[in-house]
């Protein structure tokens, strides 16, 4: 059997990142941060195949956090989704801008989130 695909949730907001992954635990790997500091930590240790990432969260946000993780060496290819409740397209030119590997809204359905999985796992994104 393949090995399960390991995918990194970030969110500042537990209900989110438990729905991710009654969502999608029984095809993934899931693995939480809290924050934005914490996920590049994590992402630099366990070397997630994806990277769900919010933007609105305290502290460090996901803008941040995806320019930091796309600058570094050990995580600069891993694809980044950001996830987030800002509407405007503005918000996705700049995450988009900062090499992110897609963009979804909240609220979100499963098919949205698989969608987007399978979209940022596929190998055209692959570098």
């Amino acid at each position: 059997m393949a090995k399960k695909k390991k995918i990194l949730v970030v969110d500042d907001e537990s209900n989110i990142r438990l729905l991710v992954k009654n969502m999608i635990g029984n095809r993934y790997d899931v693995i939480e941060a809290g924050d934005g500091d914490q996920a590049v930590t994590i992402a630099q240790k366990e070397k997630p195949d994806l990277i769900l990432l919010d933007i609105l969260m305290p502290g460090q946000d996901g803008f941040t956090t995806c320019n930091q993780l796309k600058a570094m060496k050990a995580s600069k290819n891993i694809p980044v989704v950001m996830v987030t409740a800002l509407q405007h397209k503005l918000d996705e030119k700049l995450a988009l801008s900062l090499k992110a590997d897609g963009y979804m809204r909240k609220p979100f359905t499963s098919e949205d989130l698989f969608a987007a999985i399978h979209a940022a796992l596929s190998p055209k994104h692959q570098k």
